[in-house]
């Protein structure tokens, strides 16, 4: 994808960048439908597409979590909140081979 010329400057590869981030958009499409078809009732979608992997520096934690090997995430949900004053925390686990391509995704593609 990158090529180094006489001068030390980087020179990117622009057909094979845009088929990997085609091929990443791809996988990662995919990698939702799984996450929101296996993982028991499926999530609103503003509950999926607000997972975080990592906290933030603004004070937003992190919903995705490892236990015994699977992937959990974790959400919120705020239907009630006015009546009942809380929120209701939802857990839902990943099959092994869902949350394996999960954790291959943070742990490889995603720092790339």
């Amino acid at each position: 994808m990158v090529m180094l010329t006489t001068a030390r400057t980087i020179q990117w590869k622009k057909p094979a960048v845009r088929a990997y981030f085609t091929k990443l958009d791809a996988f990662l499409e995919r990698l939702l439908l799984l996450t929101h078809i296996t993982s028991g009732q499926p999530a609103r979608g503003t509950e999926l597409l607000s997972l975080q992997h990592s906290n933030t520096l603004r004070g937003h934690h992190r919903s995705i979590f490892m236990e015994e090997g699977l992937i959990s995430t974790v959400t919120s949900y705020h239907k009630g909140y006015n009546i009942t004053g809380s929120a209701k925390v939802i857990h839902r686990y990943l099959p092994r081979e869902v949350s394996e391509l999960l954790v291959y995704y943070l742990w490889l593609v995603l720092p790339f």
